[in-house]
């Protein structure tokens, strides 16, 4: 079930509700990942190149930022 709330994909999730609470999806900005840091979140699941609905390339500074983000609240 994780997986499937996971993905934020509609055509995906259908029939398997109701799905997992908690989630929250954002954009590849990294205005709108500072915006959501915070150190009760559990996990961040990334996908470096999205390729559904066209090629998603996130700007090049995103994942470096990320993982000072994990870093400064103890994220492996």
């Amino acid at each position: 079930m994780a997986t499937i709330t996971a993905t934020g994909q509609e055509k995906f999730q259908f029939g398997f509700t109701p799905l997992l609470e908690g989630f929250t999806y954002v954009p590849l900005m990294i205005y709108r990942l500072w915006k959501q840091e915070s150190p009760i979140n559990l996990w961040y699941n990334v996908e470096p190149i999205q390729g559904e609905g066209g090629v998603n390339i996130p700007d090049t500074q995103y994942l470096a930022r990320m993982r000072e983000i994990c870093d400064r609240h103890g994220f492996c």
